[in-house]
């Protein structure tokens, strides 16, 4: 159904927020969670675009999960991870909302940036100017006529959290690492973002009126 919007091209820009498995979640009923392997299911790679693709997945703390998404979930979407990025979650006041050697919920959430393995390649123009070469060249994601710069191996989003798992926009972040009229879409979505397709049961959540004020 995605593959046949637009003539089918796929996606540039692929974000996923997994509903993974949370005991807090499951207790509070906020939202169904998904057994982490029927993830594997996904057919990720009907989705990416010939241009290439940079895929951005919302991970958990939970180490057992982090290794499951980085030694199998990733193989079995035929990604290879480049970038992790930092949302640090903050107060009103701009403090970390709990220590960061809090035992149960620290302050922070990572963002995984990944590429198609079989599409990823190094900047020849750039190694040759670096002399740089393999791990150590520059990554071209897109393959295009125009020049789009990588995203950078870290980075950290500041920004405090709203309701239970909503997660701070990215499109603002994110276009700069992206060819121009990119098509974007998010999985597992639950709010609308304009020019993307969303895709998930929760899509309008945050569209309700409860959450917006009158200017």
């Amino acid at each position: 159904m995605l593959r046949g919007e637009r003539g089918g091209e796929g996606f540039h820009l692929i974000v996923v927020d997994p509903p993974w498995e949370n005991a807090s979640a499951r207790r509070g009923s906020k939202y169904a969670t998904v057994p982490a392997r029927n993830l594997v299911q996904i057919p990720m790679c009907q989705l990416y675009h010939p241009q290439g693709t940079l895929v951005a997945m919302w991970m958990t703390n939970r180490e057992r999960l982090l290794r499951f998404a980085e030694e199998e979930l990733l193989e079995a979407w035929g990604l290879r991870p480049v970038a992790t990025w930092y949302w640090l979650k903050v107060t009103d006041g701009g403090d970390p909302v709990t220590p960061f050697d809090a035992p149960n919920r620290r302050p922070y959430e990572r963002l995984l940036l990944a590429v198609p393995a079989v599409s990823a390649q190094s900047d020849p123009a750039a190694s040759a100017l670096t002399g740089a070469s393999g791990a150590g060249a520059t990554l071209q994601v897109f393959h295009t006529e125009e020049r789009v710069p990588p995203p950078p191996e870290s980075f950290v989003l500041i920004a405090a959290p709203g309701e239970h798992s909503r997660k701070p926009k990215l499109k603002r972040v994110l276009q700069q690492y992206l060819p121009q009229s990119a098509r974007c879409l998010e999985l597992f979505a639950r709010e609308a973002t304009s020019g993307w397709t969303a895709w998930g049961n929760q899509c309008l959540k945050f569209q309700h009126s409860a959450y917006f004020k009158k200017a």
